[in-house]
């Protein structure tokens, strides 16, 4: 690696790739009065739930299995049964999110950064190739799910050192996990705050806080 190459490592769901885009192909399968923003709100945080308690569990499942069974969940929690079909279908649309309005501007400033850069991991959206290497979280994480120190290490050992490695992220649902388990093992984090509502979590704090994922480029181009 050359000195100025710097790895970094984006969240997909929540920082690319929005997640609430998906309630409307489930608004499809659900009466007219569900409330579809409340339940994928739900369905998401069951989601990361399931990958947290399967872990403290000692068990593994894919990640496309946790999100199949937290859909399940919180759709007969609500009172709504879904079919198998429509389970399939509403799942699919987890391979079509929407990305977010900063995220292509973002991507392109970073790409045109001369002599750095950038080998972006989990990253592919609307079939436009901008990684070098894309990692599934499954691969990367061996079996095991963030923010436990053994998948947080793996990912940090896989972009070099610090302050070579950064992880980019924004917790939705106000979920700081990777964050602070990206800090935990020594990687510089940016969290990407949107809403701009600000940090809270009181485990650990980013290295550095943007408003947009546009900003990003800024911070790399000053290391």
């Amino acid at each position: 690696m050359s000195p100025s190459q710097i790895n970094l490592a984006f969240d997909l769901y929540g920082t690319l790739l929005d997640t609430t885009s998906v309630a409307k192909r489930l608004a499809e399968h659900l009466p007219k009065d569900a409330n579809v923003s409340g339940i994928t709100a739900e369905w998401r945080k069951h989601q990361l739930e399931y990958s947290w308690r399967i872990v403290a569990m000692g068990r593994y499942e894919n990640f496309e299995v946790l999100t199949r069974k937290s859909l399940i969940h919180v759709t007969e929690e609500a009172g709504y049964h879904l079919d198998g079909a429509a389970i399939e279908d509403v799942i699919a649309a987890y391979d079509k999110l929407d990305a977010f309005s900063d995220v292509y501007p973002a991507l392109e400033k970073l790409s045109t950064l001369p002599n750095q850069i950038l080998k972006l991991t989990s990253i592919s959206i609307d079939g436009q190739q901008f990684s070098q290497e894309c990692r599934k979280s499954d691969q990367l994480c061996e079996q095991n799910y963030r923010p436990t120190v053994a998948c947080c290490s793996r990912r940090h050992s896989m972009l070099q050192t610090f302050p070579k490695g950064i992880r980019i992220s924004r917790d939705e649902n106000r979920n700081p996990f990777d964050i602070v388990g990206a800090r935990n093992v020594g990687m510089n984090a940016i969290w990407v705050d949107r809403g701009g509502k600000g940090w809270v979590d009181q485990l650990g704090k980013p290295t550095e806080i943007v408003n947009s994922l546009e900003d990003v480029a800024q911070i790399i181009q000053k290391l």
